[in-house]
């Protein structure tokens, strides 16, 4: 099993506020606790109350000091109790990846070496609880992966230790460089650590239908025309649903070589792969070779388009995959087990379909054509009531 962590950002978010949606899906905070005492012992404790947001529930995280320690810090400092650490190796792999990412959009904005980089706000106390307890959370309720549907930036200005800077932060701009945000709400709705969060362990996934297991992390602010509010959604066993869609349009190579190049994506793992003709620019007839596969097969098929085919270049997709229910009733076609597919919507028959391989072996061994078995399949389907609209019962 696959666990996403869905990330629904249309309020902002900020540190505090991944702990409290965390705490409010059901993690234990306790965990967190242990392990900012790992890194940092002594330094903080955790609090967590129940608020109200403009009308919404939420679970609010506050990071009391427990003792009088510095607001800044230099990267090389926060990287050597990071790595000299006793932390999970999954809780410090999370963290460091936050932490890094901070270092080196830091390092870009003021032109230094990541290792000369000297955090302010970023390096506050409140900010370094914030980043190790989320990675402990994250690990604590097993999220592998970490997708964003919506991001708000706020809009104004701001004020830091060098004075006044319009919204999005420098570094929140660095950090969200790329990804589609808002700028509708006034004053800062992300911050520097909510937009390294999202940044180092989410990606972009514009369309997804949240869960009902759903958690509210608020923030400081609570104005009274919007809930300040971070929504997180657990979606479990995501792996068949994080689909990708290869595109490459191609006009000189040996149209032999197509099926070859097919066969070797299937085998790598596409769940499928297809070809298109089209018209290309100078009037050149060609194609377009779409593989669909996991998010997590992009790369390495498309080295082997790269490899295979004349390509220089291709487009990926999301794509989000709609499927009936399926199930598959066995019947026996002359004394052959022949599977037979049926596709259901809220209970009802839609589609039935005899599995074509096993008609085709049963009618190569009895020396039958395979479309006589193939109407005699749908034939004892329907005997057997599998008919468009009825209900299904095995």
């Amino acid at each position: 099993m696959s666990r996403a962590l869905a990330v629904d950002a249309r309020y902002g978010a900020a540190g505090d506020m991944f702990l409290g949606a965390l705490v409010d899906l059901g993690a234990d905070l306790s965990v967190a606790q242990r392990a900012v005492d790992t890194v940092f012992p002594g330094l903080i404790r955790f609090e967590s109350e129940s608020v109200d947001r403009c009308g919404q529930k939420s679970t609010k995280i506050n990071v009391v000091e427990l003792i009088d320690a510095p607001q800044s810090r230099l990267w090389a400092d926060i990287e050597a109790q990071i790595l000299n650490s006793a932390l999970d190796v999954r809780v410090t792999e999370l963290t460091y990846k936050v932490f890094e990412l901070l270092a080196q959009v830091e390092a870009d904005a003021h032109r230094v070496s990541i290792a000369d980089v000297h955090f302010h706000e970023i390096g506050a106390v409140d900010s370094i609880a914030d980043i190790i307890g989320t990675a402990a959370l994250l690990d604590n309720l097993d999220v592998s992966q970490l997708w964003c549907s919506h991001l708000e930036v706020g809009s104004g200005l701001a004020e830091n230790e060098h004075g006044a800077f319009r919204i999005p932060a420098p570094a929140t701009q660095r950090l969200i460089s790329g990804r589609r945000f808002t700028s509708i709400l006034k004053g800062e709705a992300l911050t520097p650590t909510g937009a390294a969060i999202i940044a180092a362990l989410g990606e972009e996934r514009p369309n997804i239908k949240h869960s009902v297991i759903q958690g509210c992390g608020a923030g400081s602010r609570n104005p009274n025309d919007y809930p300040n509010v971070l929504r997180l959604s657990i979606l479990d066993d995501v792996n068949e649903e994080i689909q990708s869609q290869i595109e490459s349009n191609i006009d000189d190579i040996d149209p032999r070589l197509i099926p070859v190049v097919i066969e070797k994506l299937m085998a790598e793992g596409a769940l499928d792969a297809w070809v298109e003709p089209i018209m290309m620019k100078k009037n050149r007839p060609g194609f377009t070779l779409k593989v669909l596969c996991l998010k997590s097969d992009e790369k390495k098929l498309g080295t082997i388009i790269f490899k295979e085919t004349s390509s220089i270049g291709y487009r990926t997709l999301d794509v989000e995959k709609v499927a009936l229910e399926r199930q598959f009733v066995s019947i026996d076609l002359r004394g052959h087990n022949v599977a037979v597919k049926v596709a259901l919507s809220e209970g009802k028959i839609i589609q039935v379909s005899p599995e074509f391989d096993e008609v085709l072996s049963a009618a190569n061994s009895l020396g039958v054509p395979a479309r006589v078995l193939m109407d005699e399949a749908r034939a004892i389907a329907r005997a057997k009531g599998l008919i468009f609209g009825e209900s299904f019962t095995e």
